[in-house]
């Protein structure tokens, strides 16, 4: 089968690179019919990312364009008129004139966003959400895309994409018509088509042979003539260059000024981000996610993005996350995001039309990346945070296994949602999830499963919509990670399993059934029992010593409650702790303190829907 390699080059931005590689296969993806069987393989190869064009050559590409011209890879959004604009039109100037600066004439009307009409329709069913006039069922009005929009428009930057950056690329790429656009595709081909890029020399091929033979009329709108090639960095798709930092060889440098790209770059890197980006609002901060590709088929990105967009739990979020604390959203942007990607890859597997590489690897990319922008005046880049492929997600390429990982997904999902992060404690738990999500590392997980399942029990009373940690959940993440320690054999151990299951019956069932059901027993929950058993567990002497405490008062409690009120509850026998004891010497104290507190504190039974 013929194919095209094209390579893009890394540099110290990364979001610009990774979006550059998307809006090149974007281009080629379009330029061929849908159906013909082309697609675009993106694979990262460490300093590059590869693109193979599967199907067609170079002359086949080159027809394509001959035939059909360049496709449009970027919208042109229409913003409301400004009131210098207003009055230009009452004065007799034509309303097509006035927004030429953001849709070039001639431009396709499908590829026309009108942003005004779109922020309208959310913001009228947000009112009617609030007034509660909607009714139920009724189909969501915002376009998937809508927040791309808005990222442009409204919040990142105070709009400041929108002035000059975006709809001068949209103005250039437009601008090659016929011949010139066969001359674009081909100078697009020369410059990608190698490793490192021959950048610098297309900039002098487009400035010395092809921009004379445009109509440069829609530049001068911008005072954007002469001999210019290059416009200013934007951070919104390139985050570290616009913070001054980028240089061709990756040294870091002082620079005072915002750089300047070749706009073809920044055309290309706006194409991808239409592609691949998700924003969200953080309290007039901003925060934006994009997938890092590892070995992904263009198309399979594409759907699983739409269908990222597009899923109740995302849109959910976008609505919300102005009030959420960050480490909240960067969990739920990526547990909905793998979600996304195994819905897609379950619709492959009874598909007998799919792409085979869609129906046998599930790991496509290496992570989701969050950019922050912090609100100073302005949007300031402020860091970046891969959140890795979960180890933990069992991703085999069957139903059964998908299935389980979306099971698993949703679970974390409805911890994270619980978490409204009014207390420092609450951000706390957030933050340990957030570095289990970013690192990988189970202790993290541990962390995160003993703080919230010890601040469920503190806050059982005031906080009820608060869900329990199934034990389940606990047990699936912790052992479906080939790169860490198994801990199969201590969750299979029966001596571990008595013991978490007497933790478990004097505190969180316990507080349960006396506190929430208001049951009478002679029993007493035991607060603080989980700080008692982790406040010395470094060391194993000191840990089987506390730990011993604790199973003389609950057997003593135990015995005592059952002479008198004829109660009974677990048993803990000989054989239990000397099985632990011998779990401490295998895992160590830290490790089996942790996880017997974890399990302890977790829930054992399937709740119902309005339990607490």
């Amino acid at each position: 089968m013929p194919e095209t390699t094209l390579f893009v080059e890394k540099d110290t931005d990364q979001m610009r690179s990774t979006l550059v590689a998307y809006g090149l296969a974007s281009l080629f993806f379009r330029l061929a019919e849908a159906g013909a069987g082309v697609d675009v393989r993106i694979v990262d190869q460490g300093s590059v990312y590869r693109l193979q064009v599967i199907g067609r050559d170079l002359v086949a590409l080159l027809d394509l364009v001959r035939q059909r011209g360049l496709p449009p890879l970027l919208p042109a959004i229409l913003k409301p008129l400004s009131a210098n604009e207003k009055k230009l039109v009452e004065g007799g100037v034509s309303e097509d004139e006035v927004r030429r600066k953001y849709r070039p004439f001639g431009f396709p009307g499908e590829r026309v966003i009108d942003y005004g009409a779109e922020k309208r329709k959310v913001d009228e069913t947000r009112q009617a959400r609030r007034q509660k006039t909607r009714e139920e069922g009724d189909a969501p009005v915002r376009a998937p895309d809508y927040p791309l929009w808005a990222h442009l428009c409204s919040y990142f930057g105070k709009g400041s994409a929108m002035r000059i950056g975006y709809p001068l690329v949209v103005h250039a790429w437009h601008a090659h018509q016929g011949e010139c656009a066969e001359a674009l595709c081909e100078l697009i081909l020369q410059a990608y088509g190698d490793f490192p890029n021959r950048l610098d020399e297309a900039r002098d091929i487009w400035r010395e042979e092809i921009k004379p033979q445009l109509d440069t009329s829609g530049f001068q709108l911008f005072g954007w003539d002469g001999a210019e090639t290059d416009i200013s960095a934007l951070s919104i798709v390139s985050p570290t260059t616009a913070q001054g930092s980028f240089t061709a060889t990756g040294a870091k440098g002082i620079n005072t000024g915002t750089p300047e790209i070749f706009w073809l770059e920044m055309y290309l890197a706006f194409a991808g981000y239409m592609v691949a980006a998700m924003p969200f609002n953080a309290n007039g901060d901003a925060l934006l996610y994009y997938p890092l590709p590892r070995d992904i088929a263009f198309r399979s990105l594409r759907l699983t993005m739409q269908t990222y967009r597009d899923s109740g739990s995302v849109r959910h979020l976008y609505d919300y996350s102005n009030i959420m604390p960050r480490a909240k959203i960067d969990a739920l942007s990526q547990i909905a995001f793998y979600d996304s990607m195994i819905q897609h890859h379950l619709a492959n597997l009874n598909d007998p039309n799919a792409d085979p590489w869609d129906q046998i690897e599930v790991n496509a990319v290496s992570g989701l990346v969050g950019y922050y922008y912090k609100d100073i005046s302005t949007q300031i880049p402020f860091d970046e945070t891969t959140f890795a492929l979960p180890a933990w997600l069992s991703l085999q390429p069957n139903a059964e296994a998908l299935e389980g990982a979306r099971a698993v997904l949703d679970g974390h999902r409805k911890l994270i949602e619980a978490i409204r992060g009014d207390y420092a404690e609450e951000l706390e738990i957030l933050a340990s999830y957030r570095r289990f999500a970013a690192l990988g590392d189970l202790a993290d997980w541990i962390d995160f499963a003993i703080a919230y399942s010890t601040h469920r029990f503190n806050k059982m009373i005031d906080s009820p919509w608060m869900t329990h940690l199934q034990i389940e959940l606990l047990e699936k993440t912790l052992m479906n990670n080939p790169q860490y320690k198994d801990y199969r054999p201590v969750f299979e151990n029966p001596g571990f399993r008595n013991l978490a299951n007497a933790i478990r019956s004097c505190t969180v069932q316990l507080r349960y059934f006396k506190d929430v059901k208001s049951q009478q027993t002679g029993f007493k929950v035991r607060h603080g029992l989980g700080d008692d058993l982790l406040r010395r567990a470094h060391d194993a002497d000191d840990f089987i010593e506390d730990l011993g405490h604790f199973v003389h008062d609950y057997m003593r409690e135990s015995s005592n409650v059952q002479a008198i009120y004829k109660e009974t509850r677990p048993f803990i026998t000989e054989d239990d702790l000397y099985e632990v004891v011998a779990l401490v010497s295998e895992f160590g104290s830290r490790v089996v303190a942790s996880l017997l507190v974890a399990a302890g504190y977790s829930s054992s039974f399937a709740r119902k829907e309005q339990e607490a």
